[in-house]
């Protein structure tokens, strides 16, 4: 198997690009792109579904007023040994009664097994992870309240190795139409190299960096 830096990319919205060092020097670089579009790749579970909402193609992972509930949208696997990757998304949040969800996480790890509730999560990360004590969550904790919202790293299913407060408020609408507006969303990278880490960056409406 040959080493790989992967982009992906997914339109929540999302980019994974990534590249590497293969036999000889060479670079592998592949990419992966989803705007789930019918048929969308990879598998969804719980609530998790594409959806056309107001005109535009999302993937949406739980609905407004829907209490309790979760859904994960998993990828196709990547057959490569990776030892980097950039994955770009965007996303929103929408609410009815003017407050943010609990929010989501964005997941990097081995989800072949989907049995039981191993695919439930949020912004905790998801099940699987907890339970196999791997993988790499970043967090987006939107719920308002105790100085718990931000951005949270967690590695090896549950242990935190960075907090980053945030608010979510720009990207946070009472209208399905203005939440599924591209221009209305945040954008988010998240960077992983298996030399220097994790790096992750969130540009909201109206600004660049």
């Amino acid at each position: 198997m040959v080493p790989c830096r992967q982009l992906f990319r997914a339109l929540l919205a999302a980019l994974v690009t990534a590249s590497a060092h293969g036999q000889g020097g060479a670079t592998c670089t592949a990419a992966i792109n989803e705007y789930f579009l019918a048929p969308a790749s990879g598998s969804f579970y719980g609530a998790a579904q594409a959806v056309n909402l107001s005109g535009y193609t999302r993937l949406r992972l739980v609905q407004d007023g829907s209490p309790n509930s979760s859904g994960t949208w998993v990828s196709a696997p990547i057959a490569s040994n990776i030892t980097e990757f950039t994955a770009t998304f965007r996303f929103s949040f929408r609410n009815s009664v003017g407050g943010p969800g609990d929010g989501f996480s964005f997941l990097w790890g081995n989800l072949s097994n989907a049995s039981g509730t191993r695919m439930s999560g949020g912004e905790n990360g998801v099940q699987a992870f907890v339970q196999d004590q791997s993988g790499l969550s970043v967090g987006f904790a939107s719920y308002p309240g105790a100085g718990a919202n931000g951005v949270n790293g967690k590695w090896a299913g549950g242990t935190s190795f960075a907090f980053v407060p945030f608010t979510y408020t720009p990207v946070t609408w009472t209208t399905t139409a203005l939440a599924a507006n591209t221009i209305k969303m945040a954008t988010a990278t998240v960077f992983w190299s298996r030399s220097t880490g994790t790096r992750v960056t969130i540009a909201v409406p109206g600004n660049t960096g």
